[in-house]
């Protein structure tokens, strides 16, 4: 609630209709504000007003992109056209299962021939995310794809320079250099290298944030904690790929490194 009253089990037929709207059609009727106390007409029953009683934020409804609409809400003891179907809200923290049987017995009590159809909030908000959830799996697909790549290459490329480099760490060691230090040397170049990257991806992120946050809901165009996460993870993904190498360069003996000259 903005302002004003919610509709209560006072508002009847016997008494004045009263209305709830949406903040999106206050602003549209009512820009200047001041929405509270006017009186409306709810479809084709000029002679039976409603008064605004209340005023309450927008929602969505159909989906989870779409615009806030201009809603009235009324009391069902009021309105005064028939509705196709009834939507009755429970809330409780017992067994949905147990609760939804007994909701269906109620009813079957008051109007057997009624038919009933019970589901959970997560069930009826599934249906409105496909498109968000299959995007979401196809992207997760492609981004461990390519992060396998990612690795793979940076391991081969890691292995060669090692490899090249055997004379080098062999006569490093020869002349009292401990292992730590060569395995250092190759770890810190591919820290940098997988830095380069890592930035080149934030940059390209930045660029392409506009179409991906029109795919994707809830993304913005600069949403720090996932760039955060998936640089710490490519960062990871860069140094088992590193490691690895160093940790074979810096074991081999001295003399087996210097005669590969």
């Amino acid at each position: 609630m903005l302002a004003g009253r919610e509709l209560t089990a006072h508002d009847t037929a016997q008494t004045g209709r009263a209305v709830v709207v949406s903040e999106a059609f206050a602003r549209e009727y009512f820009s200047g504000g001041g929405a509270l106390g006017h009186r409306v007409q709810i479809g084709s029953r000029p002679e039976a007003p409603a008064e605004i009683v209340g005023i309450v934020r927008d929602v969505k409804y159909e989906t989870l992109r779409e615009s806030p609409h201009q809603v009235v809400y009324e009391a069902y003891t009021q309105s005064l056209g028939a509705a196709g179907a009834v939507y009755l809200e429970l809330r409780s923290t017992s067994d949905l299962t147990a609760l939804a049987a007994e909701a269906r017995r109620a009813v079957r009590q008051l109007a057997a021939q009624i038919p009933v159809q019970t589901f959970t909030m997560t069930e009826w908000l599934d249906q409105f995310l496909v498109q968000e959830r299959l995007l979401a799996l196809l992207s997760s697909a492609f981004g461990s794809v390519a992060l396998i790549l990612a690795v793979v290459g940076l391991y081969g490329v890691t292995s060669y320079t090692a490899a090249r480099r055997t004379a080098e760490f062999g006569l490093r060691m020869a002349l009292g250099a401990p292992s730590g230090t060569v395995r250092w040397l190759m770890i810190r170049e591919t820290v940098w290298l997988t830095s380069a990257g890592i930035s080149i991806g934030w940059l390209a992120t930045l660029v392409a944030g506009r179409f991906v946050s029109s795919l994707v809901f809830g993304l913005t165009t600069r949403d720090g904690a996932t760039l955060g996460y998936v640089g710490a993870l490519l960062m990871v993904g860069g140094l088992i790929a590193g490691y690895l190498p160093a940790r074979r360069a810096s074991r081999v003996s001295p003399t087996i490194a210097l005669r590969a000259e």
